[in-house]
């Protein structure tokens, strides 16, 4: 049976209209938690204090590693990420993707991370029913937790040093964040892109404060 629109009464029609122009209108927007100070984005070495690292890199939800369908996607877009931030930190002279477990040669070390994205799912679909039963005039939260376990391993696949990093970033669904979908700072992807290069950038410091790598250093001349 066809449903004719003009036989619907008007009140139906105003609000099929309203939760239509709700949903096109309603923007997101993320917060940084800020859990670690933000550092500069552009800081770099003068010069390289390592030749060569290898990046072994896991991505999990929950404490196990991302599965299904995306999930390779979401592993490169944080492998473009981490190599970004490795090559910006001008710390090493050169690095290179490496499979999980590999052993690298005498004189150079792997940098190891683990990313855990875990966070309250229940607490998160709650505040989207209110948010879509409002028509996203109450704003719907979703809280994600990142927590990263960097380490430095050297060529005897000793652990050389190891810290873990916590920190999250806030997703807010409201129909007043309409105009933030024009400004692509404000676009999740881009708020967790600053947030992961500020943990890399925070392990970089804390590897070179305690020493991580054991550097050779070149005689001074008339020494022995």
């Amino acid at each position: 049976m066809k449903i004719q629109l003009h036989n619907l009464p008007k009140q139906v029609l105003s609000l099929a209209l309203l939760a239509t122009l709700s949903v096109l209108a309603t923007g997101c927007m993320s917060f940084r938690g800020d859990q670690l100070a933000r550092l500069n984005p552009s800081a770099k070495a003068p010069a390289p204090v390592v030749k060569m690292v290898q990046l072994d890199l896991r991505v999990c939800t929950d404490g196990r590693p991302i599965q299904g369908a995306g999930a390779q996607s979401v592993l490169d877009w944080h492998k473009k990420i981490a190599l970004h931030s490795v090559a910006q930190s001008g710390l090493f002279g050169d690095v290179d993707m490496a499979e999980p477990g590999t052993i690298c040669k005498p004189g150079e070390y792997v940098l190891k991370y683990e990313i855990n994205n875990w966070g309250n799912k229940a607490a998160a679909v709650g505040s989207g029913f209110i948010c879509g039963f409002t028509l996203c005039a109450f704003p719907g939260f979703a809280t994600d937790h990142y927590t990263v376990q960097a380490e430095v391993l050297d060529s005897q696949g000793k652990i050389c040093w190891r810290e873990k990093y916590d920190d999250k970033l806030t997703t807010v669904i409201w129909i007043g964040f309409f105009p933030c979908l024009f400004v692509p700072p404000c676009y999740p992807m881009h708020v967790l892109e600053a947030e992961m290069i500020n943990i890399y950038q925070h392990s970089f410091q804390d590897m070179l404060g305690n020493k991580a790598f054991l550097i050779q250093q070149a005689p001074v001349s008339g020494t022995p």
